[in-house]
């Protein structure tokens, strides 16, 4: 292959604090496997999760064959990206000259990838991120989509999608999402909606860029610590769904060992919700992972949004039943039927009340998260990445 992958990723993944780094992590090991080396370019700046130099050593570590390059991101380039944004949203025609606006000087690492389009070859995280480059080069680029910007923002906004607001992202996007080389979408509904909206792109749909989903940890021990488990970052659809969830099932919540893990668990709202169920377990931000899920009967997710929800996807790689709002469930390909329910109290009590149900649904998790993993077109996505280069 005669061009390097650049993969541009906003802020540090190494330590997996979303859904979203997840991702990324998976994308960087997906390169890695197959390509060797490469790049991934990135901000030393970030309100939570900056490319720091504890990052950076982290980086190193867990990607010995990718080379992190970092910039600085200053408030002029904040104000250049905003306004580029703003300038997609009012000119969606004009997407790809705007999208290779630059403000000079301010990113010499950046210029120094761009200087040389016949050795790069970008994928870009977020429909969001070829905008917050300082500069598209002049290669083939892809968008990691991994949402649909304009539902997400309806979504947390309330905003109907024929308002003004709505309607100008949706342009702004789709006319991005049509300048791109291609786009990977991470559930099949984003895939179909992707589809309407760029109709023209080449499109692969990849729930996982992992080959394999059978994670390292303890197996389930014959005594749980937890009835449930929630596991989510600080997102705002984490907290309203979390805390809606809550306070809907206080008393019921009252009578279960309730753990909640993750930077959604120090949320305000989410702790005042939490007020209501004394016993329930606020862990905050944990790095491994494995012994909870293993010391958890089942795990809940009552999330809207758009997009997979990785940490069910988790959940179900670590043998959890998942009881899930419909969007959670929706997001998931297949026929997950046996492992993945409707986020009913009684559904749950009638599990927890039954051994042999518990087992034979986490006996189905395991089963079908690995049909998770050979779901999709990874395969064809990796053809088309060499067939760029």
């Amino acid at each position: 292959m005669a061009r390097r992958i650049v993969i541009f990723a906003n802020n540090d993944f190494t330590r997996g604090k979303a859904g979203s780094h997840v991702r990324m992590a998976e994308l960087a090991d997906f390169i890695q496997r197959n390509f060797g080396d490469g790049i991934v370019y990135g901000f030393n700046e970030h309100a939570d999760s900056a490319w720091d130099d504890s990052a950076a050593e982290r980086f190193a570590r867990q990607y010995p064959q990718l080379t992190l390059v970092r910039d600085s991101r200053s408030r002029w380039l904040e104000l250049f990206i905003k306004i580029k944004t703003i300038a997609l949203n009012l000119f969606p025609g004009s997407a790809g000259a705007i999208l290779r606006w630059r403000l000079p000087g301010s990113t010499p690492n950046w210029e120094a990838i761009r200087r040389q389009p016949d050795d790069c070859l970008l994928i870009v995280h977020w429909v969001d991120g070829a905008a917050w480059l300082n500069g598209l080069p002049d290669c083939p680029w892809w968008i990691e989509s991994h949402d649909i910007k304009f539902l997400k923002h309806a979504k947390r906004t309330g905003a109907a999608i024929h308002t003004m607001t709505v309607s100008r992202r949706l342009m702004a996007e789709s006319a991005v999402l049509a300048a791109a080389t291609g786009i990977v979408s991470i559930s099949p509904v984003d895939h179909a909606i992707i589809g309407a909206l760029a109709p023209d792109a080449p499109k692969f749909y990849i729930p996982t860029y992992s080959e394999s989903n059978i994670p390292q940890g303890p197996e389930a021990g014959a005594a749980f610590a937890h009835d449930l488990l929630f596991v989510g970052s600080g997102n705002a659809f984490n907290v309203a769904g979390l805390s809606a969830f809550i306070a809907a099932n206080a008393d019921w919540l009252n009578g279960k060992n309730f753990a909640v893990v993750g930077s959604v668990s120090q949320d305000p709202q989410v702790r005042a919700a939490l007020a209501l169920v004394p016993g329930a377990k606020a862990l905050g931000f944990v790095e491994d992972l494995a012994p909870l899920y293993a010391a958890s009967k089942v795990v809940v997710s009552p999330v809207d949004g758009t997009g997979l929800k990785i940490k069910v996807v988790e959940a179900l790689a670590h043998g959890k039943p998942v009881f899930a709002s419909r969007h959670s469930r929706d997001a998931l390909p297949g026929n997950h039927g046996d492992c993945v329910f409707d986020l009913d109290p009684v559904l749950i009590d009638a599990m927890l009340a039954d051994d042999a149900r518990l087992a034979a649904a986490m006996s189905a998790a395991r089963s079908y998260s690995q049909t998770i993993v050979q779901a999709g077109e990874r395969d064809a996505f990796l053809t088309a990445l060499r067939a760029s280069g």
